[in-house]
């Protein structure tokens, strides 16, 4: 039997502002933040691997650090753990209501506060879901308006990672086609169930009208499957810039918007769930959906 498991984070967060020193703060930081996400820390090198993701014990350090307490003090005033909790379970028993997760094993889930990475710096939240056992939703730039999608942003990261334990890691990166559809299943996921208006900024900032050109290039290239070239597609140049991408004419955040899209035509076609749709082969899916050919 699986289990989700939802990190109290808020209540670590109050006792790492009122921790007496530097090595305290360390001590819980490591202890109740790293450490149940050891499967994931230690393939990507431990705690050095969340401060690259922007989290580290000293940033609880409430004088040198301000910004850093108001933003805790607005996500708690917005309830924002338990919607997040909500979000992943409902999300969980969602999917679960029309596919077999009998497969799925243990999940331990987090919504966390960080710094500004590359990549959130234009969004203000983001997430990570794809490797199986570890989901967590990240807030940078909390405000009202995003703060609203928190359940949404939740449900997005869980579809990536019932995908990740039903399909085997690192089904949604095999290429392009896999990549984009994956993030287009997620978001239309937590479209579903949560209302179009909770659709990340990583679509509805990219104008459909503009993507004639954008459409031709995923068509060509559906088959990419060297993952930083897939990402510079997926991310688009302004973002993977920050990674030492160089610019090959692909907008921000295009293979979130396309992915959206296109999943959004399929579905409209074909009159199925998004679970269902989840079930069809990336490259099939496309072609089927019209979307990128119109």
């Amino acid at each position: 039997m699986n289990s989700i498991t939802i990190l109290d984070i808020e209540s670590i967060y109050r006792r790492l502002f009122d921790a007496p020193d530097a090595q305290t703060r360390a001590d819980l930081f490591e202890r109740e933040i790293v450490a149940p996400f050891a499967s994931l820390s230690q393939m990507f090198g431990g705690a050095p691997a969340f401060r690259q993701r922007g989290m580290w014990p000293e940033q609880f350090n409430r004088a040198d650090n301000p910004a850093f307490a108001a933003n805790f003090a607005l996500m708690a005033q917005h309830n924002a753990w338990a919607e997040a909790a909500n979000g992943a379970h409902e999300a969980y028993d969602a999917f679960g209501r029309s596919a077999d997760l009998s497969a799925v094993g243990d999940i331990t889930v987090a919504l966390l506060l960080t710094a500004n990475t590359v990549g959130d710096a234009d969004t203000g939240y983001a997430g990570f879901g794809a490797i199986p056992g570890a989901v967590m939703v990240t807030y940078s730039q909390p405000n009202a308006e995003n703060l609203r999608c928190v359940r949404a942003a939740a449900a997005h990261e869980m579809h990536h990672q019932l995908v990740g334990w039903l399909f085997g890691q690192g089904y949604m990166i095999q290429d392009l086609a896999h990549y984009m559809v994956a993030e287009g299943l997620a978001e239309s996921f937590a479209a579903e169930l949560y209302g179009a208006d909770k659709v990340g900024p990583w679509v509805t900032r990219v104008d459909p009208a503009s993507l004639t050109d954008t459409k031709r290039r995923f068509t060509e290239n559906l088959g990419l499957s060297d993952f930083m070239a897939v990402r510079q597609f997926i991310f688009g140049d302004s973002v993977m810039a920050g990674f030492g991408g160089a610019p090959i004419g692909i907008p921000a955040y295009a293979g979130y918007a396309l992915g959206y899209h296109t999943v959004q035509a399929y579905l409209h076609k074909t009159g199925q769930s998004v679970v269902e749709a989840t079930f069809v082969p990336p490259h099939q899916l496309i072609a089927e959906s019209g979307y990128l050919l119109s």
